[in-house]
């Protein structure tokens, strides 16, 4: 199976943008209002939660209108088989056996996923939907490029931002094969970075009071399905030098600072700390 992508970066005014942003936030509350169902469950097959909370998410995301909940569903059910069945992730189904599934959440700049209803592309024009109705851009397209949408199968088209824009990611096929996540959406093993792992499933190792270069060291001796999901918590350290660390140790794991959670072995003669609150996102086939 040959896959193809075509990204389309929006031209928007600060209102277009405003709507996106809103559009995209409440898409990751709905998929956060989904997730506990795939923990509690360990079901993550698209049909079985379109079946159990289509109507709930109709009800509690009105303005998302029925063919984004949808979408919301089919993001879910992606990503939950992406971190629970990929051979590269710390949470494959295999390694975890009979233990919880960790409770996936979904960050505010979780992509947002479109379909023929929602989004529509005629005579360069895109008309797309957002909670405040219908945006429209103009677009130039390429010979080459209006054939694939011709000549090709239409995958996936996904709403992505980046910095402060946003882009439209078309996946294509060349034959009717269907596209599966794949552990290319691992970067050595970490998560993708719009998902953070609930911290309640990850094995607690006794969180410590630590100076800077002990912790450094400590992460850096981490297996990396435990660095991946480290979080921060150091009591007592100055507001000046945790701040200098919250960026230090991101940089030198090279990973996304809100999935920083540093672990220490409960022989270490020190005091608990109390934790440091982080701050958590308000995240049908295509």
């Amino acid at each position: 199976m040959n896959i193809h992508s075509l990204t389309i970066l929006l031209s928007t005014t600060p209102e277009h943008f405003a709507r996106l942003r809103s559009l995209q936030d409440m898409f990751a509350r709905a998929c956060n209002a989904l997730a506990p169902v795939v923990k509690d469950t360990k079901c993550w097959n698209r049909v079985a939660l379109h079946h159990m909370m289509y109507k709930t998410l109709r009800e509690q995301f009105p303005q998302l209108g029925s063919q984004m909940v949808c979408n919301a569903i089919y993001s879910v059910s992606r990503t939950s088989r992406l971190v629970f069945q990929s051979e590269q992730s710390p949470y494959n189904i295999q390694l975890l056996g009979d233990k919880p599934l960790p409770l996936l959440q979904f960050l505010p700049s979780a992509p947002v996923y479109f379909d023929r209803h929602t989004l529509s592309l005629k005579s360069g024009s895109l008309s797309m939907f957002t909670l405040d109705g219908r945006l429209r851009f103009e677009i130039n397209l390429s010979p080459e490029d209006l054939a694939r949408f011709k000549t090709m199968k239409l995958n996936e088209i996904i709403l992505k931002s980046v910095e402060d824009q946003f882009a439209l990611n078309f996946s294509f096929e060349s034959d009717s094969t269907q596209l599966k996540p794949s552990n290319s959406e691992f970067i050595d093993s970490q998560l993708p970075e719009y998902i953070v792992v609930d911290q309640t499933a990850i094995p607690n190792l006794g969180i410590q009071q630590l100076p800077q270069r002990e912790a450094l060291a400590l992460v850096s001796s981490l297996p990396n399905s435990q660095q991946q999901v480290i979080r921060l918590q150091l009591g007592g350290t100055p507001r000046g030098e945790l701040a200098q660390l919250t960026q230090a140790v991101p940089a030198a794991l090279q990973v996304n600072p809100i999935q920083i959670q540093i672990f220490r072995k409960q022989t270490h003669p020190i005091a608990k700390a109390s934790d440091m609150t982080q701050e958590q996102p308000s995240g049908d086939k295509l």
